[in-house]
Parts: structure tokens; C-alpha cells; sequence
């Protein structure tokens, strides 16, 4: 009896040895995840993670180009890319489809937007700022929905919103020093907003695209325009002075 006893006291502790080795490891991050090199980005992938509970954040890289290697991320609160000098596009974040807050400056090198394509609402702000070599926001396409700010700012080679014709709704639309900007076609389908703003953008002097949405809300607290090189009214624009 005793022998039987030992037998299977064996049995059950060999039984949960394996159950502890079969236990699947999570795909959930807990907390922000740093990626600061592509050693780091590399790691991310082959940990499998499809969730971070908290922020990613992309920061003073060096040797990084693209995003490749984050394609399972479906989900996560924010995202911060900043100062990544070698960073030239966002492809391997196509699996995220809604996030928090979307901040990306400083990286002097990113001319496209492509691999946020299937992002479709922004609950809180995105920043665009002091992206050197940023033409258009192609890649923004399926962008319909801003909770809060849109705020694009100091990106010297930006010339057109091509990119998020998608956007139809957005808290507040800031557009500040961006010295090539011509063309504001992107903002077509704007149906609500609390304001548009234009602020020192040297060659913006275009403004009839936004003639459709004033005359449907004429209100002159959605619209404004400062030292740009045409600064029209409200009523300006619904008089037909939308461009100079």
C-alpha cells in the first residue's frame, strides 16, 4: 500500500512538472514597453506580445528605418516616437486599428506615414512636429475620428494634408509653421470640429476647400487664420475671398 501511495504521489507531482512547463507565456506587456534600438524591436517580436497595457514608446534610435517586427501589436494606450534619426517610415503598425494618443517628432529622416493604414480614430491627440523630411500624411487614410487635438507643426517639407480625406471628425485641427504648406485638399470632409487653426505657414494663402463646411457652420469661432500669407475671415471665405 505504501509502495502504491508513493507511485502515485510521483505520478501527480511529475503531472503538474508538466502542466507548469506547458503554461503558454502571456501576450500581454504590462506596462510601457521602450524600444530604444532594433536589438530592442527584434526582442518585441519574438516575444509574441499582441497587447501592451500602457505606452509604447520609440525613442533616440539610431539604427532603426522601419517598425517591421511589431505587426502582432493590436492594442495599446498610446504611442510616442520621438528623435529616431534613421526612422523613415511607420510600417509594422498595421495591426492597430483605434489607440489613445499618437505623438511623432523629431524624426528627421520620416517621409512616409505608411503602416498606420488601418487606423481609424485617435480617442485623444496626435502630434506631428519637427518631421524634417515629412511631404504628406499618406498613410492616415482610413483616419476618420480625432477625440482631441490634431496638432501639426514645424514640419519644414510638408506641402498637403493628401492622406486624411478619411477625417471627418476632430475636436480641434492646429496647423502651426509649416513653411511649405500649400494645399489644405486633405481636409475635405471635415463635418465637425471646434476649431480649425492656421498660424504661420509661410505660403498657405488657399483656403477655399473649407468653403463647404463654413457655409454649413458659420460660425467664426470654428476659423482662424494668423500670419499666414493670406489670412481671411469667416467671412471672407463665405463671401468667396477664400484665396489670394
Amino acid at each position: 500500500m505504501k509502495k502504491f501511495t508513493l507511485i502515485l504521489l510521483t505520478l501527480i507531482t511529475l503531472s503538474c512538472s508538466d502542466d507548469a512547463t506547458n503554461i503558454e507565456p502571456s501576450t500581454i506587456y504590462e506596462g510601457n514597453y521602450e524600444i530604444r534600438s532594433e536589438t530592442d524591436l527584434i526582442s518585441f517580436s519574438e516575444s509574441g506580445y499582441t497587447e501592451i497595457n500602457g505606452n509604447l514608446v520609440i525613442n533616440y534610435t539610431e539604427d532603426i528605418e522601419d517598425l517591421k517586427g511589431l505587426e502582432t501589436l493590436k492594442k495599446v494606450n498610446g504611442i510616442l516616437i520621438r528623435y529616431n534619426d534613421e526612422l523613415k517610415s511607420l510600417e509594422g503598425l498595421e495591426g492597430l486599428s483605434q489607440i489613445e494618443f499618437f505623438t511623432l517628432s523629431y524624426n528627421l529622416n520620416l517621409n512616409s506615414l505608411k503602416g498606420l493604414d488601418n487606423l481609424t480614430k485617435i480617442t485623444s491627440s496626435i502630434i506631428i512636429e519637427q518631421n524634417a523630411d515629412l511631404k504628406n500624411l499618406n498613410g492616415l487614410d482610413q483616419l476618420t475620428e480625432v477625440g482631441g487635438d490634431f496638432f501639426i507643426s514645424h514640419n519644414d517639407r510638408l506641402e498637403n494634408f493628401n492622406g486624411i480625406e478619411s477625417l471627418q471628425n476632430v475636436s480641434r485641427f492646429l496647423v502651426l509653421n509649416n513653411i511649405n504648406l500649400i494645399d489644405l485638399t486633405g481636409l475635405r470632409n471635415i463635418v465637425s470640429t471646434n476649431r480649425l487653426q492656421f498660424d504661420s505657414n509661410d505660403l498657405l494663402n488657399d483656403f477655399c476647400i473649407l468653403s463647404n463646411f463654413l457655409e454649413q457652420n458659420p460660425d467664426p469661432e470654428l476659423f482662424g487664420a494668423r500670419q499666414n500669407d493670406y489670412n481671411p475671415t469667416v467671412e471672407d471665405i463665405l463671401n468667396g475671398n477664400c484665396t489670394e
